[in-house]
């Protein structure tokens, strides 16, 4: 059995493009990894693994470039990601798992599950971030740039805002309603993927997620919530494989209460999920 100890602990990993953090709740023998969103990192499921724990040990790993794991010395591709954190795995002894992304988490998973199938029993996807080919030159253009460190620390508020109201002028339904111990975290962690905040995003955009997608063979779990990725997210059903389950959550409309106030809804139909497969 592999050990991954009660309650919580961490532990650093050496991997070939750095050190990977992991976050680590629970024991037993196939473990959930939880793969977050950009500008976040594997704390963001503090609540949802505690959820799991019982029933369902888990690891989150900070993506290179985030949280407490190193940065890439250079720009990596959604594939070398995947390759990282199954090298990470491998180095805990982990040969078989179950996988849960979230938005980039999601594009992760599916990767990992397409390219190492033998190590992944099932794949459960918090929206599913395919892009209409026509709509990916905008977002690259807008996920880029950043403000300057400015002498008086006034750049510091643009990261605030980006939480409080959501994204890009505000185009995602997110947080205007959260208090500040629930944005606080995502804050630290953005500032913590400095300076090279948006390779991730670049990553995704240049994925094929949904050619991927349609060939899985793991049960896949798909939770439809109405976030900023819910028309990719609707594009992406063209590719979901006849195995799909599909749960649409329609209040839970904001990215941070999805592992926050809204965890145990998603956790309650995981946990499900899982035990249907264990049967």
């Amino acid at each position: 059995m592999v050990q991954i100890y009660d309650g919580e602990h961490r532990q650093l990993v050496k991997t070939k493009f750095g050190s990977v953090h992991l976050w680590m709740h629970g024991e037993n023998d196939t473990p959930v990894v939880l793969l977050h969103m950009s500008l976040s990192s594997g704390r963001m499921y503090r609540d949802f693994a505690e959820l799991l724990a019982p029933e369902f040990a888990s690891i989150s790993p900070d993506r290179l470039g985030s949280g407490f794991s190193d940065h890439p010395s250079h720009q990596l591709t959604l594939e070398q990601y995947a390759e990282t954190t199954i090298e990470a795995l491998e180095k805990l002894g982990i040969k078989s798992f179950h996988v849960l992304g979230a938005h980039t988490g999601s594009c992760e998973a599916i990767e990992l599950a397409s390219k190492f199938p033998t190590c992944v029993k099932s794949i459960g996807l918090v929206t599913v971030p395919v892009f209409k080919p026509e709509t990916i030159p905008g977002y690259k253009a807008r996920y880029l740039l950043e403000p300057e460190p400015d002498p008086e620390g006034d750049y510091l508020n643009w990261y605030w805002r980006w939480w409080k109201i959501g994204g890009f002028a505000g185009a995602a339904e997110r947080s205007r309603e959260w208090e500040p111990e629930i944005l606080n975290p995502h804050l630290v962690d953005h500032l913590l993927a400095q300076p090279n905040t948006w390779w991730p995003y670049h990553a995704v955009f240049d994925h094929d997620a949904g050619i991927l997608l349609k060939d899985l063979k793991q049960p896949v779990l798909v939770f439809d919530v109405p976030d900023d990725l819910t028309e990719e997210t609707k594009y992406a059903q063209k590719y979901f494989p006849k195995q799909t389950e599909v749960i649409s959550l329609p209040t839970h409309n904001d990215v941070l209460g999805l592992f926050t106030t809204g965890a145990k809804a998603i956790a309650d139909s995981y946990i499900k999920f899982l035990n249907g497969i264990n049967k």
